[in-house]
């Protein structure tokens, strides 16, 4: 595991966020029927005299359901691919067996937290709680 990557966690979790935001949006977008087209037919009336008619037709533009399926589908796809990244970043965090040093990686990484902020809460300089952090990434990689 590389430090570039770890330190790309809550960028993950942030895209995941918006991307679970669009698909929202595109679930709701689709139950507005809001690209509708109107069309119409002819017909005649029920009663004498059985004059011609135009009959208005409204429905759902099929080109523009097509493309938010589309859409959905893509962000799905990503959604699944970012999931997956957390979920072997997550497992990568879990494998820790030093509880100082897992401590370390998930204040770092998961909750986003400064050197400084991470040594007072292990009881540590903050130089020292980097020294144990970078020796581990040296070692593991």
């Amino acid at each position: 595991m590389t430090k570039e990557r770890l330190e790309q966690f809550r960028h993950i979790e942030a895209e995941l966020r918006h991307i679970r935001a669009d698909i929202k949006y595109y679930r709701e977008l689709a139950s507005k029927h809001i690209a509708e087209e109107t069309t119409s037919v002819l017909g005649s009336r029920h009663e004498i005299p059985y004059d011609v008619v135009s009959i208005p037709i409204t429905g759902a533009s099929a080109p523009a359901k097509a493309a938010r399926e589309k859409n959905l589908e893509l962000l799905r796809k990503k959604e699944d691919e970012l999931q997956q990244e957390l979920l072997n970043l997550e497992n990568w965090l879990s494998s820790i067996d030093d509880p100082l040093i897992s401590d370390i990686f998930r204040l770092r990484y998961r909750n986003n937290m400064k050197w400084e902020d991470i040594g007072e809460e292990v009881g540590y300089h903050r130089t020292r709680v980097s020294q144990i952090h970078d020796a581990y990434l040296r070692l593991t990689n």
